[in-house]
């Protein structure tokens, strides 16, 4: 009898050494993921087959469940999240940003993966700015200040046929007035859940310098003086003789 009480005892804590094994082989600590305001996102488990399921934002409760026992959603998370029971994972719709925090999932009362959760705002549209020094310029791209969602996440990138739009990152560009001034250049901005984009003309950075239009329209004129000019001639020889014909 007490033989096999021991060979109970013995068994109880090797499946509980395995269990440990395998809690601490799935789990992972703070991995990254990202939302968007309005938008949901699910906070996957690395465990599958469960009698019990909590799930905690912080120190406080999400959701509860346990076999035999209808779910228990905690505010403010009411009418927000699904479990699935099988997978373990959770979704939050309609995000909002004091969801933002630290997730982790409880099994018998042992963490088994905490997940930090940013929730980003839409980007807007990114603003493009010509600042004029001399036969230089240059173009800027820039966020609105009302935008204050992790800025820190923006990435810029730029199209444009200038060769230094090419894998650029950083927010300003630089041109001189001699470029190729009807480009048309573009600046997105993104981060891990969305992207705007804006674009101008370089054209519109110097509207105070038309030389190459002057230029251009003078010598069409030119051109346009010498071919109607034996034309002219003519018209001057023509009413030079009609006016000695009246005369006479």
């Amino acid at each position: 009898m007490a033989a096999d009480v021991s060979a109970g005892w013995c068994l109880r804590i090797f499946s509980l050494v395995c269990f440990l094994h395998w809690l601490g082989s799935t789990r992972c600590d703070n991995q990254q993921i990202y939302g968007v305001v309005n938008g949901s996102v699910t906070l996957y488990s690395p465990n599958s087959s469960f009698t019990e399921i909590m799930w905690k934002k912080g120190k406080d409760k999400v959701i509860h469940w346990q076999t035999g026992y209808n779910e228990s959603v905690y505010p403010p998370f009411k009418g927000r999240v699904y479990l699935n029971r099988t997978s373990g994972n959770l979704i939050i719709f309609n995000l909002t940003l004091s969801d933002e925090d630290e997730y982790e999932m409880e099994i018998l009362g042992l963490t088994t993966i905490r997940l930090d959760l940013k929730v980003l705002e839409p980007l807007p549209s990114p603003t493009l700015n010509c600042t004029l020094c001399g036969e230089n310029f240059t173009v800027s791209c820039s966020i609105p200040e009302n935008y204050t969602t992790h800025r820190e996440l923006i990435r810029y990138s730029w199209r444009c046929s200038s060769a230094q739009c090419v894998n650029s990152s950083e927010p300003t560009m630089h041109f001189q007035k001699k470029d190729d001034l009807s480009q048309k250049i573009e600046c997105t901005i993104e981060n891990p859940v969305s992207n705007a984009t804006s674009s101008l003309a370089l054209e519109t950075c110097v509207p105070g310098d038309h030389s190459r239009t002057r230029y251009g329209l003078i010598a069409a004129l030119l051109l346009l003086l010498l071919s109607i000019w034996p034309f002219m001639k003519c018209v001057r020889k023509y009413n030079g003789n009609a006016g000695s014909t009246n005369s006479s």
